[in-house]
């Protein structure tokens, strides 16, 4: 049997529904003659279809099953025209995600993060003892304690000169910063270093002053005195520093720097005329 709707093959003696499209037939299984004449059978025969006779091998839509065999033929083999053929081949479209760039807005943004970037970086320069130390490396204006460590980084690197040069630099700038006493050490020390004694001995009197109390100047000058030969100068100083500090070691030490008792080319009388008494000392001591 052949289903009058879709023309497809039915199995079974006297099916109620078509398996293929859901159709209802007629209980007697028997096909109305419209529908014969329609598949090539006469009307009222529900035999197979007739021989030659095209019937589609997939489902057709509604309106094709309702067609006659003539108007199929004719559909089947109507010239395709240009429009049609657009229709089977529409154009390729291609995809995107749907996501659209402000190039616009996100330069705009850029420059903003920059500006922000720039005033942190400045703000940041100059609050904070990094920033002035970097500052100080690039030779412009920091302050004191910024110049300060640059040049123990100078003195590290065996910079001597600039070092010197920066540290001078930071006294003058700030002659009261907190931890004057240890900075200007670090100074008579490069003084010392690079073979300018003078200037050493005079920093070492600053921090004499600085802290009267504290030994470690007092020593530096008395063995700078000494080293240049100038022994009763250090005699002198160590009678002051042995007062200022109450070291006991101070007095020891200028008492063995005392000349010894000088040599008089007159021999000890009394004498009725008047005489010349030349005192002559063993160390050189005027």
């Amino acid at each position: 049997m052949v289903c009058p709707k879709c023309g497809q093959l039915l199995s079974g003696h006297n099916p109620s529904m078509c398996e293929h499209c859901g159709a209802i037939l007629s209980r007697d299984g028997k096909q109305s003659s419209l529908a014969s004449v329609r598949q090539g059978r006469a009307p009222g025969s529900s035999g197979a279809p007739r021989t030659g006779a095209a019937f589609p091998m997939s489902r057709p839509s509604d309106d094709a099953a309702d067609m006659t065999i003539s108007e199929q033929r004719r559909m089947r083999y109507r010239p395709v025209h240009k429009k049609q053929e657009n229709d089977k081949n529409p154009p390729k479209l291609h995809r995107t995600s749907g996501l659209t760039l402000n190039w616009a807005r996100i330069l705009l943004i850029l420059v903003i993060l920059m500006v922000v970037l720039l005033i942190t970086a400045w703000i940041l320069i100059q609050t904070t003892l990094t920033g002035q130390v970097i500052m100080a490396r690039m030779g412009r204006n920091a302050s004191a304690e910024a110049l300060w460590i640059y040049g123990r980084e100078l003195m590290d690197e065996g910079y001597v000169e600039k070092a010197i040069e920066t540290y001078e630099q930071a006294y003058n700038q700030d002659q009261k910063i907190e931890g004057l006493y240890d900075y200007l050490k670090e100074l008579a020390l490069a003084y010392e270093a690079g073979g300018r004694n003078k200037e050493a001995e005079s920093i070492f009197y600053i921090m004499c002053d600085l802290n009267p109390t504290n030994t470690y100047a007092y020593e530096k000058v008395v063995d700078l005195l000494i080293k240049q030969g100038r022994k009763a100068a250090a005699a002198e100083f160590l009678q002051k520093a042995y007062e200022k500090t109450g070291r006991i070691a101070f007095n020891t030490q200028r008492t063995e720097l005392l000349p010894k008792t000088p040599t008089a080319s007159l021999g000890g009388g009394k004498y009725s005329s008047a005489k010349t008494l030349e005192l002559e000392s063993a160390e050189g001591y005027d």
